[in-house]
């Protein structure tokens, strides 16, 4: 009977240092993505002519933890020695499998007020930046925008606007193996800035003759610039009086924004009496009795105006 064929024959009839291949094994790495070496030596079933003890080594060692990753291979090969000084070799291709999933993490829902003069707000730094974190290599993290602001990108959202309202953000990671996880929060954006506003110039205006007081429509107020980073709300208003006294009245403009900011100017209103002016030189020569000519100073005078007219008695006249 012909001898099944050993680790002799095969040394024999193809020489020292011959190599076999064994199918490859896929390992799980563990969540520090290291790959354990296992025993290949015990799958090993040696058959020889002469030999029937038998040594082994492997390299890499088992029980050997080795830096992987997903679809990384890993070349081991085992000896086989046969105490007679020949010796076979077969190699393993292990190929690490990475089984634990990625982890992201956000932050809890945030507030913001506006950037100063938009109605947006511009995130800054990486601050809306989720944290993410895996076992072995992250390959892609992700962000989507939806609601008050739509859009999407890739690893940080510094420089991005948010709108006015709440925007939903969701962060993805992927690891090399194709395993996700995800996270959301949610960003409101308030407008907090006030509007702007700008009284008309201030005013001073004349009672009618005989007049204490003047009415609102006869008092042309003006009016306000306005302005606001969102958007004004119109009609603007005032406290303005149905009637103004004289002196000083304050009128207070308001204007409010589409997001119910106000802001408030004052216009001064000053009202004064109606004014004829005054007698400023007397024509003696054309003084009679019953009448009198004068000259008057300059004023705002009514269609007719009087004059009394006292006469002094002479000295003369005056009996002691």
């Amino acid at each position: 009977m012909q001898a099944e064929a050993g680790i002799r024959d095969l040394v024999r009839s193809r020489g020292l240092g011959d190599v076999y291949k064994r199918q490859p094994v896929n390992i799980n790495v563990n969540t520090e993505c290291k790959l354990l070496i296992p025993n290949l030596t015990d799958q090993t079933n040696p058959k020889d002519n002469c030999a029937t003890s038998f040594s082994w080594t492997q390299s890499t060692a088992s029980g050997s933890l080795i830096s992987s990753g997903e679809g990384i291979q890993h070349i081991i090969t085992v000896t086989i020695y046969d105490g007679n000084g020949n010796s076979a070799t077969c190699t393993t291709v292990l190929t690490g499998r990475d089984v634990t999933n990625p982890v992201m993490t956000c932050l809890a829902n945030q507030v913001r007020s506006n950037t100063v003069g938009q109605c947006k707000y511009l995130i800054n730094g990486n601050e809306f930046d989720g944290t993410s974190s895996d076992n072995c290599v992250i390959a892609e993290k992700s962000y989507l925008l939806s609601g008050a602001t739509s859009g999407s990108g890739t690893n940080f959202l510094n420089g991005v606007y948010l709108n006015k309202g709440i925007t939903t953000i969701k962060w993805t990671v992927k690891d090399a193996a194709n395993r996700t996880a995800s996270c959301s929060f949610n960003v409101d954006v308030k407008d907090t800035e006030l509007p702007k506003i700008t009284c008309p110039l201030d005013k001073t205006v004349t009672t009618a003759p005989a007049q204490c007081t003047i009415s609102s429509g006869s008092v042309p107020l003006g009016t306000p610039v306005v302005s606001d980073n969102c958007a004004v709300k119109y009609p603007l208003t005032n406290n303005s009086p149905s009637t103004y006294p004289l002196g000083v009245t304050n009128v207070k403009w308001t204007v409010t924004d589409v997001n119910t900011n106000t802001n408030t100017c004052i216009q001064k209103i000053t009202v004064i009496p109606y004014t004829c002016g005054q007698p400023s030189q007397v024509y003696h020569t054309d003084t009679t009795f019953d009448k009198a000519k004068i000259k008057w100073k300059a004023g705002k005078c009514s269609t007719e105006n009087s004059l009394r007219i006292r006469k002094e008695l002479s000295l003369s006249l005056i009996h002691i």
